[in-house]
């Protein structure tokens, strides 16, 4: 199989790769703390960003005036802020370039017609619903309009709460899946309210001197571009008012919220539609398949090929470092890295964070090969996974100039993030072996 690498075909830069954390698990909160598991993110993994969720928990009481709003006053020792400003703390002090994104699940319930963190009629049996991107119709889990400059002041102060704490924000998202209600902490956004609360705080944070936090949105999912969904966000978002203050466009890969997009048609299909108005694209949640060998090969593999290759994302966050068992939530096992997490490293270590993703062009899709250039190390990286049943005899071609020296690490069924042998390469090309 013969792979064409161009780096003179050249695609998005890369931001980098992060995760979310679990906050409601006491064992994975105590492992946030400990200096093996910040080191096995911050250098092992080599993640660079971190996703957070601004709690509506931090104002729990009304306050009748928007500009009355302070993060002094809001909720002493709320746990959640606290959980994720420590571990950025710990991680900035690993790379001092560490970045932190922010997402809104719920906003403080009292800005809600719900008065509740989420939705209490699904409580009552049903665990999920969700609206068009045109009504609100059988929910009230969204802000009142009234309480829209209160909602922008409270996103505001906390991310001027996260500057206190030494772990400023990089990006901040007012709505966490915008078209899903759920009975645990959520909220909806019709696509014209999201853009309108998008303006409010792309000004808002300019009159407050902090314009250089970017805006993300509207974090649906990779493969809901039917009628009704994207197209009604995307269409939203670029109204030139609303455009000038979005600094990313996001999405979630996923199927339903929960089951992983593993397929490259949505990634594809959502870049088609935002491609010409020459904004970034962000995946900031998805589902990334099982830890047993070989589906790491067939989930997490396609996870990072798709978003990048296809969907030209430049920054890509999976949905949860850690969790107690084995799921297609994490990325590892408790503290330990499993198969998965190994798969994993070669792109999240590998494809280092002011890359340039070029071409890497083949007639055959069945083998996953994702190519960057580092301007800065002068580096060519090429990621290569086989999914098949068989040993596929890979040959690296170089358009123009070559690499001159090569090392090489390997995943397999008996190999862990291995080095092996370095390929001798012969001329412009380079004859690489994939195991089954």
């Amino acid at each position: 199989m013969t792979v064409t690498v161009n780096a003179g075909r050249r695609f998005p830069t890369i931001e980098g790769f992060g995760t979310c954390l679990i906050t409601w698990i006491p064992e994975i909160r105590a492992l946030y703390e400990t200096r093996p598991f910040q080191q096995a993110y911050v250098k092992d993994l080599g993640l660079n960003v971190l996703r957070v969720e601004l709690p509506g928990a931090s104002l729990p009481d009304p306050v009748a005036e928007a500009s009355a709003i302070r993060y002094t006053g809001f909720a002493k020792g709320e746990p959640i802020t606290e959980i994720f400003t420590g571990f950025a703390k710990a991680a900035r002090r690993l790379n001092p370039d560490f970045k932190v994104i922010a997402s809104v699940w719920s906003p403080p319930t009292w800005m809600k017609h719900s008065n509740h963190r989420g939705d209490p009629a699904l409580q009552e049996g049903r665990r999920s619903g969700a609206i068009s991107g045109t009504s609100y119709k059988e929910t009230t889990n969204y802000v009142k309009k009234e309480f829209y400059p209160h909602f922008v002041r409270w996103m505001v102060e906390s991310a001027k709460l996260y500057k206190q704490n030494g772990t400023p924000l990089y990006a901040i998202s007012p709505g966490n899946e915008v078209m899903f209600t759920q009975w645990f902490q959520s909220c909806t956004w019709t696509a014209e309210d999201f853009a309108t609360i998008v303006r409010m705080l792309g000004e808002a944070l300019e009159r407050e001197g902090m314009g250089d936090i970017l805006i993300f949105g509207p974090e649906t999912m990779t493969g809901h571009n039917f009628p009704g969904a994207n197209g009604e966000y995307i269409k939203a978002l670029t109204q030139p008012r609303v455009l000038r203050h979005l600094g990313a466009f996001a999405t979630h890969a996923y199927l339903d919220g929960v089951k992983g997009d593993f397929d490259m048609a949505g990634n594809y299909e959502f870049w088609n539609m935002i491609e010409k108005f020459k904004k970034p694209y962000w995946i900031t949640e998805g589902g990334t398949g099982g830890h047993a060998w070989p589906e790491p090969l067939r989930g997490v593999s396609a996870f990072f090929h798709n978003n990048l290759v296809y969907g030209n994302a430049s920054l890509v966050t999976p949905w949860q470092i850690t969790d107690v068992e084995p799921n297609e939530h994490g990325l590892m096992v408790r503290g330990e890295m499993t198969k998965k997490s190994r798969v994993a490293q070669h792109y999240t270590r590998f494809l280092t964070p002011g890359s340039i993703r070029i071409e890497a062009k083949s007639a055959d899709a069945g083998v996953r090969v994702t190519a960057a250039f580092d301007p800065a190390q002068r580096t060519t990286t090429v990621v290569a996974a086989n999914p098949t049943n068989s040993p596929v005899e890979l040959n690296l071609v170089f358009s123009g100039s070559a690499p001159t020296r090569f090392r090489g690490w390997r995943t397999s069924a008996r190999e862990d993030l291995a080095e092996i042998d370095p390929p001798a390469p012969t001329g412009t090309s380079v004859p690489i072996l994939l195991p089954a």
